[in-house]
């Protein structure tokens, strides 16, 4: 467990000097989209999005550096690498999804709309886990394919949701009583639905880490 984590602080070594840089250009994208489109909420989804591109910096490093090779050095085997790179991947998205809710905080002051913390939360907890599914997705790619090769791929998801969002649109317009229960469902029981959420993604997250461990122990290039 201790190179695992040791090997979770390099990755983060790796990607602090760019941290600083992500974190000033998330306030400057979400304060004026907050502002002109006043849908708070949207802040979510932004954290979402640089969280997951902000996971992706260590293979891009990596391979760009050649540090793979300086990783047996260290005497660190394939699973401490993938577990490593797991924790780090789970501790950028809560950072990010901690930040959003900062800034989704601030922007609900600043717009004076009185929405509930509670509601707040639950959309946080909501883009926590499409972020989950997303970097599920994506991560076994780069391990396979290394960070080059994978990116191809790891574009799929997001259009998928570019994809699914109108596709649910026009079946709750199809739906409509089914879905209007749906979101009774939701707004009563906003704590079970987001641990439910949380669980699933942490499940996911984690068969994902399963995968990767067998794909990046089988790679031979």
């Amino acid at each position: 467990m201790e190179k695992v984590c040791k090997f979770a602080k390099l990755d983060l070594f790796m990607v602090k000097p760019y941290l600083k840089k992500y974190m000033l250009l998330l306030f400057a994208v979400s304060i004026p989209v907050i502002i002109t489109t006043k849908n708070i909420y949207m802040m979510s989804f932004i954290a979402m999005f640089y969280g997951v591109i902000m996971v992706s910096y260590p293979f891009a490093l990596s391979e760009k550096n050649n540090i793979e090779n300086f990783y047996g050095t260290l005497s660190l085997k394939k699973r401490n690498i993938v577990n490593g790179r797991y924790i780090f991947t789970l501790g950028t998205m809560i950072f990010f999804t901690i930040l959003s809710y900062i800034i989704m905080i601030v922007g609900n002051v600043i717009l004076k709309q009185g929405l509930e913390y509670s509601e707040l939360l639950f959309v946080l907890v909501t883009g926590f886990f499409m972020s989950l599914i997303l970097v599920s997705l994506q991560l076994p790619a780069y391990f396979k394919l290394g960070y080059t090769k994978g990116k191809i791929f790891t574009y799929v998801p997001f259009f998928v949701i570019a994809i699914g969002v109108p596709l649910l649109g026009s079946l709750m317009g199809e739906s409509t009583e089914k879905f209007k229960a749906i979101a009774a469902y939701i707004e009563n029981n906003p704590v079970m639905v987001s641990i439910f959420l949380i669980l699933c993604g942490l499940l996911i997250f984690e068969i994902s880490n399963i995968v990767s461990q067998r794909l990046y122990i089988n790679r031979t290039a």
